[in-house]
């Protein structure tokens, strides 16, 4: 106010309001003078309340005030026009007018959706006011926020009722959808879920996978649907292959809670045919299968040996390389120009591993051939080396005849 007059002098009333409610606060403002008389005053409440009246004069200090309390007020009974009068200690006084508006608050029917709709249904709720008077408007939120533009949704409203219609029901379509309906004397609200099911779609498409054996891998499943779907995984069994069995968690697998399964140490035993399926019962199960690889690159299980031969005699030197085939084994040794060659054979051991074992001869030993030798292997996934420890001791007879 840049210039305050008497005439501005009263009580000040702050409402804030939401789709929840509203809450408000009043203070007065006092301005010194006489007695004055304000624009009549026209004020609107809700059927049913309880009205405090207070004479609408300006002026300060006053001595005598009229106010008026009217409890549960009826359009019928308390509506019309009021008058009243105040004045001060000089006798001055001023009279005031006022015009009570009584009307009904919106009041809606409860509305719910249907609870079994599931992904491309349409649907409908209608928000209906059975009371309240004219007029009403009526707008739609969805989740506390306004209505998303969507071509598949659409809200009509007449005199007193709102249609809210889903031409084609999508998983974005979920949520709380509340009517909100005003007049000018409150607002009223009404909240229903929308819940709309969805048949498991994937979000990571299993795919054949090769894994390094002993490091960690994983065949992803990763889907999405509404209830969430439940996803197993299931494993071929035999060869050739029978009836598929449940994979669980173990030492070997985890079931991780996206849906994928991890390996924590991939062995050879665990290579085959795997099939994840993921259902919640809308529309049909989800099913992919697909083949996990183990790739074992060459490697010594051990890395060193020990050999002891005589003098004048023979040796036959061993080292046993794993690793998937075709897997390339040589010998060498320090300070050595020519090739070593020795006689390979393969092998698999109990837990399924291919290797290759080499066998390397060496005759009319000399002191001067004792030392490490060195045993290579090879293959398309890595290389290994292992070393093996030559001692050459002198014959019984050299030693008597020396």
């Amino acid at each position: 106010m840049s210039s305050v007059r008497v005439q501005h002098g009263g009580l000040y009333t702050c409402v804030a309001r939401n789709m929840m409610g509203a809450a408000q606060h009043t203070a007065a403002l006092n301005v010194y003078g006489p007695p004055v008389s304000r624009e009549p005053l026209n004020l609107t409440v809700v059927s049913g309340s309880d009205v405090w009246l207070r004479c609408p004069v300006g002026g300060f200090p006053l001595s005598r005030v009229a106010c008026l309390v009217l409890r549960g007020v009826e359009a019928a009974r308390d509506a019309g026009a009021y008058s009243c009068t105040a004045s001060n200690q000089q006798g001055r006084s001023a009279e005031g007018r006022l015009h009570l508006h009584v009307m009904r608050p919106p009041e809606m029917a409860p509305f719910q959706f249907p609870s079994t709709l599931v992904e491309g249904n349409r649907a409908q709720v209608s928000c209906s006011l059975i009371s309240g008077d004219l007029p009403i408007s009526i707008s739609w939120r969805k989740d506390g926020g306004p209505l998303p533009r969507d071509q598949a949704v659409n809200s009509q409203q007449m005199e007193f009722f709102s249609h809210l219609t889903f031409s084609d029901l999508r998983a974005r379509h979920t949520g709380r959808y509340t009517c909100i309906a005003s007049n000018a004397a409150a607002t009223a609200n009404y909240s229903a879920d929308l819940v709309v099911r969805v048949a498991p779609t994937w979000v990571v498409e299993p795919s054949d996978e090769a894994a390094v054996f002993l490091q960690p891998a994983a065949l992803h499943c990763q889907v999405r649907g509404y209830p969430p779907p439940v996803t197993m995984w299931l494993r071929e069994s035999g060869d050739p292959p029978g009836e598929p069995l449940l994979v669980e968690s173990t030492v070997d697998t985890q079931l991780a809670p996206n849906g994928s399964l991890v390996f924590p140490q991939v062995q050879p035993h665990l290579q085959g045919h795997y099939t994840c399926r993921a259902s919640n019962d809308i529309g049909q199960p989800l099913s992919k299968s697909v083949f996990l690889r183990v790739n074992v690159p060459a490697h010594f299980p051990t890395r060193q040996q020990n050999a002891t031969a005589v003098s004048g005699g023979a040796v036959t030197l061993r080292c046993e390389a794993l690793g998937d085939l075709p897997l390339h084994v040589s010998w060498s040794r320090p300070g050595l120009q020519q090739s070593l060659t020795g006689r390979t054979s393969e092998r698999r051991t109990p837990s399924g591993v291919p290797g290759v074992a080499s066998e390397l001869r060496l005759s009319g030993l000399t002191r001067e051939q004792q030392g490490a030798y060195h045993c290579h292997a090879s293959n398309d996934f890595g290389q290994d080396e292992a070393v093996v420890l030559l001692a050459v001791k002198d014959s019984l007879r050299g030693t008597r005849n020396g």
